[in-house]
């Protein structure tokens, strides 16, 4: 599919795009449901190791990220739809919360423990 061709060649705008366009025309036929659960097999082949390291960096490739999301979403709650959700959790959550919110995202801080009262 052109998706997965996209997503090799690293042009992962153009994957987001041909995705997303699923959505827009509806839900897609039950042929096109099964190359989308191919894809996600084919997501984790050798061939896709590079891509899966540059999940690592999601600054640096967020249409990628926007790409595999919105495949999630369009697959049916199955073993790709598992198998790409399990792949997805390893992305670093912080940095995800930067690209939504276009701002550096911040590990929260403890509150300060507070010394306990003196004895009297």
């Amino acid at each position: 599919s052109t998706a997965s061709l996209s997503l090799y060649a690293g042009a992962y705008t153009h994957a987001f795009r041909c995705l997303e366009s699923f959505g827009v025309l509806g839900a897609p036929p039950e042929s096109e449901m099964g190359e989308l659960a191919r894809l996600v097999a084919l997501l984790e082949s050798p061939v896709f190791a590079p891509m899966r390291l540059r999940l690592l960096q999601p600054k640096a490739y967020p249409d990628l990220l926007r790409a595999l999301y919105a495949l999630l979403m369009l697959l049916p709650q199955g073993s790709a739809f598992k198998a790409l959700r399990m792949r997805l959790r390893s992305v670093p959550a912080l940095e995800l919360l930067a690209l939504d919110g276009g701002t550096d995202a911040k590990v929260p801080s403890r509150a300060p423990r507070r010394s306990p009262p003196a004895a009297p």
